[in-house]
């Protein structure tokens, strides 16, 4: 039997795919099951490479859901959330102009996002995933809520996000090998900046910045809109291979990443000294930092606050180097 109450969602991300199933009540949504599973040997920077295999992990995911719900439930479709590399922003704009003030309706703005769906140039080898709307111009002004505005000239600005198409069919062809069909897909950054981004963050310039195990993605917001998004090829895995470059086994390299972290003072028996850890950590992680800082900068938009997301903002005493 089929669910049909439920919200089932799932998120491919570099490392892992993990799921969960909800119920709505009056309260909000009960979560009912929980399940994740390694994907690093078929999924490579958040984007599938192995699709059979990611498709074998998304069965064994849905079995390990469906064991935690009532006997006979099977989950047959689910909302996906994705990220991974090459996605980007490209900003667009629409004019339209009147022989006469104009009043500025829900129909003009409805016209004018279908225009820019016709007249944007998609890059070769890209699909259009989401495309959201930025300040009007009119009158000399900008304005989130130009409707009722009289005008004879208004410029609609628009934030396009691109991903390439090839990633986007092998990520579909993983849920047909595993028969679940995709009621519906979410850029994975921005529903977790609509979570931990206030309203009054978003409006005074915030970035998240999520540190995952093999790609940061940064997500710059002001005035409520985001601004730009950008996927670095850097993680925290890439500490752990650092690591490995010193002889360590790679089990050994993530546990010592991860229990030892940065500026350790445990005095414990490793395979190395704590003071190489420190400088294999601090080189990669800056690496990334500054990466991410030149993304903020390059976005001309002033950032009041960032915060830090994903596993790899969890190594202790990361934020001295963040700071």
């Amino acid at each position: 039997m089929a669910i049909n109450n439920y919200i089932v969602a799932i998120e491919i991300g570099s490392s892992k795919i993990s799921g969960a199933v909800g119920l709505q009540t009056y309260s909000g949504i009960k979560i009912l099951a929980y399940a994740n599973e390694s994907v690093s040997s078929f999924v490579s920077k958040g984007v599938v490479r192995n699709v059979d295999g990611t498709g074998k992990s998304l069965n064994s995911l849905i079995n390990r859901l469906e064991s935690s719900l009532d006997e006979n439930v099977t989950i047959d479709k689910a909302y996906v959330a994705f990220g991974g590399l090459s996605m980007h922003t490209r900003l667009s704009s629409v004019v339209s102009e009147f022989s006469e003030y104009t009043k500025i309706t829900q129909d003009i703005i409805d016209k004018m996002s279908l225009e820019n769906d016709r007249l944007f140039s998609v890059p070769a080898g890209y699909q259009r995933v989401q495309v959201l709307p930025l300040e009007c111009r009119l009158n000399g002004d900008s304005s989130l809520s130009p409707m009722g505005t009289p005008t004879r000239r208004i410029e609609c600005n628009y934030q396009n996000i691109l991903l390439r198409e090839q990633y986007m069919k092998q990520l579909e062809e993983s849920f047909a090998i595993s028969k679940i069909k995709i009621v519906d897909s979410f850029n994975a950054i921005i529903l977790e900046a609509g979570i931990l981004l206030s309203d009054e963050e978003r409006s005074s310039g915030a970035a998240l910045v999520n540190i995952g195990a093999e790609t940061t993605t940064v997500a710059i917001y002001s005035g409520k809109l985001l601004r730009k998004l950008a996927v670095i090829p850097l993680g925290s895995n890439n500490v752990t291979r650092d690591l490995c470059a010193e002889q360590i086994p790679y089990k050994e390299a993530e546990q010592m990443k991860i229990f030892k972290g940065y500026h350790s003072t445990d005095d414990d028996n490793s395979a190395i000294a704590t003071e190489l850890v420190d400088q294999i950590i601090a080189a990669r992680m800056s690496e990334i930092l500054l990466n991410v800082k030149h993304q903020i900068e390059e976005a001309e938009t002033k950032v009041t606050n960032i915060l830090f997301t994903g596993g790899g903002s969890k190594l202790k005493n990361i934020d001295s180097l963040i700071e």
